[in-house]
């Protein structure tokens, strides 16, 4: 199989920047850098995923997309699985915590979010794909914009209501499948069908990607200046900018191969590093920038274990 090496590197990079974000990268050394990093620059790796995921949603057979749908779900449900002492409570069980567990299997356990998220785009993306190309990309940041507005509105807490500026604050509220997971999974997918990223020179999509970063992080600059640090953002209004043209740039690099082994690790690292995360938490007391390379360590090797159990079980990766 002639593979992207390309972007098999960078999503290893974006791995090792959610890595960086639940470990608190730079957090023990200063509060801007820790924010234009953990709160901005990093959080350009979920996006691109979908764009990835959504790119290559193009291209499969119609006969395979059932067969897509479910390998996910099998994912999905085996890393929940695996998580399961961090979200599931046996002792409390009553009416509120058998919410709290449905919510949870439904939305995904903190960075498991990602899967459901996923699986949401793409069956929104299904009935749409006949869709003209600027129709639905009409549709996609429209959703887009509702859901960067939803989180603008709670973090600078324009609606005093408290009920009301809650709701705005939960997370699946705007990082859902519809607000955030699908515009970029249709990026993607638009991407692949117009292939218009081929009729931008390599020069020009540098300049564009680094301009856009610049963008992404003097807003992230400007929210921190404006004191909602402490709450920090999910979506951005340059984000939608910078992550296409981040992809871009990686795919016009074109560095081919076969193996599908660099792009396992970089599975293995975002599924696995959260586990190491708490148990170095748990006995050591360590800065977060420190915390950040040992964990990223571990799950470099934790990953090269995996990829050996998935050669055998392949559910896991």
């Amino acid at each position: 199989m002639n593979r992207s090496v390309s972007l098999d590197i960078l999503k290893i990079v974006l791995a090792l920047m959610v890595v960086g974000i639940h470990s608190g990268f730079l957090e023990d050394i200063s509060a801007l850098g820790r924010y234009l990093t953990v709160a901005g620059l990093f959080r350009i790796a979920v996006p691109i995923f979908f764009i990835i995921n959504g790119f290559f949603f193009f291209s499969m057979p119609p006969e395979k997309i059932t067969t897509w749908f479910k390998r996910v779900v099998i994912l999905y449900l085996f890393w929940t699985l695996v998580y399961i002492g961090y979200w599931f409570r046996a002792e409390t069980i009553n009416l509120f915590e058998v919410a709290r567990i449905l919510k949870t299997i439904l939305v995904g356990h903190e960075h498991l979010w990602y899967l459901p998220a996923m699986i949401g785009a793409a069956l929104v993306l299904l009935p749409l794909r006949k869709f003209s190309t600027p129709a639905l990309l009409i549709i996609a940041f429209a959703l887009y914009t509702i859901g960067l507005s939803i989180q603008y509105l709670g973090n600078y807490h324009v609606i005093t209501s408290p009920p009301i500026d809650n709701a705005l604050n939960s997370h699946f509220v705007y990082r859902n499948f519809l607000f955030f997971a699908f515009p970029f999974f249709a990026i993607g997918y638009l991407l692949k069908k117009t292939e218009a990223y081929k009729k931008i020179t390599m020069n020009v999509v540098v300049s564009m990607t680094l301009f856009a970063i610049a963008l992404l992080l003097m807003e992230n600059y400007l929210n921190f200046k404006y004191k909602v640090a402490a709450k920090g953002f999910d979506i951005f209004l340059f984000l939608i900018l910078a992550c296409p043209l981040v992809f871009i740039t990686a795919l016009k690099l074109d560095i081919r191969g076969e193996s599908k082994t660099l792009a396992l690790y970089s599975t293995g690292i975002y599924f696995i590093h959260p586990l190491f995360i708490s148990i170095i938490k748990k006995y050591v007391d360590i800065g977060g920038t420190l915390l950040t390379f040992l964990v990223a360590s571990i799950s470099v090797v934790a990953a090269w274990l995996l990829i050996k159990i998935n050669a055998k079980l392949k559910f896991i990766l």
